[in-house]
């Protein structure tokens, strides 16, 4: 796909956090903010999509190709793959389709690099009893990462780093108090969490960190999106209205970043160490 070129003042950058959660569904937590070099910042990229009937995936590092990845997966879901549903085996068997289309890719955009997570549910028993998964890849070798159950990974870098980290820490420790939400139904650990999340960021506002947040539930039955800051509570009591024209694909995108004076290509939604947090 032909794409317009940038100069370096454009970056985007950004965070996903995920988790194959105790209570057998995958969850994943975003933002969709995008910051350029000049300190520009607009809500406008949706950064987690469904990839299969039971499948979510986010990804970080070159937006150009972060899509190109994503609508290769969920091609190779839809055909080849059809008969794949644990997040472990689609990554073991289109890793290598990963690796040709990094390599084929422009290399002003593999300079950005590439990552991705993947959580998924699969069903274990007649009893409706299912499993959850999370998993990891980062460019060039896409080699799948298993994430340990019930613990919280991310993918992010640069001014997000450590404050990526920090939020995965934290939810790791609250997990008692958020598992006490899936009570009130399915996903309530998962809201918890993008509630705390979403508390955090207006206690300790932080560069290139959006303010709209995204969650993803990867169940047996099907993949859900929320948008939990639509309304979103303030400290001091009041409601704060959070209006998000968010891409969900690259031409979307691009024409955003037309639209607000950038050019597109060569975006990077930077990426975490490989080790998990």
């Amino acid at each position: 796909m032909a794409h317009d070129q940038l100069s370096q003042k454009e970056i985007c950058m950004t965070w996903v956090l995920a988790c194959a959660t105790i209570f057998g569904y995958g969850a994943t937590i975003s933002d969709t903010c995008v910051t350029f070099r000049d300190g520009r910042r607009f809500e406008m990229l949706q950064k987690l999509y469904p990839v299969g009937p039971s499948m979510i995936a986010g990804f970080a590092g070159s937006v150009h190709i972060g899509f190109s990845m994503l609508a290769d997966m969920t091609e190779f879901l839809r055909s080849e793959g059809a008969g794949h549903t644990q997040p472990g085996t689609v990554a073991q068997t289109w890793r290598r389709r990963g690796r040709r289309l990094f390599a084929r890719s422009d290399a002003a955009e593999r300079n950005l690099s590439c990552s991705i997570v993947v959580v998924g549910a699969t069903r274990v028993s007649a009893d409706d009893l299912s499993q959850s998964h999370c998993i990891r890849m980062n460019a060039p070798q896409f080699e799948p990462e298993d994430s340990a159950v019930g613990r919280w990974t991310s993918i992010g870098n640069g001014a997000v780093h450590e404050y990526a980290r920090h939020l995965a820490e934290d939810a790791d420790s609250q997990q008692n108090v958020h598992a006490g939400m899936e009570l009130g139904g399915e996903g309530g650990a998962a809201f918890s969490t993008a509630a705390t999340v979403a508390m955090a960021l207006q206690r300790s506002p932080h560069a290139g960190v959006g303010e709209a947040i995204q969650v993803g539930l990867a169940t047996v039955d099907n993949c859900r999106f929320h948008d939990m800051s639509a309304e979103l509570q303030q400290l001091d009591g009041t409601t704060k209205k959070i209006v998000c024209d968010v891409a969900r694909s690259w031409p979307a995108y691009r024409e955003r970043c037309r639209q607000r004076g950038y050019a597109s290509s060569q975006a990077v939604a930077q990426r975490l160490p490989r080790r998990a947090i």
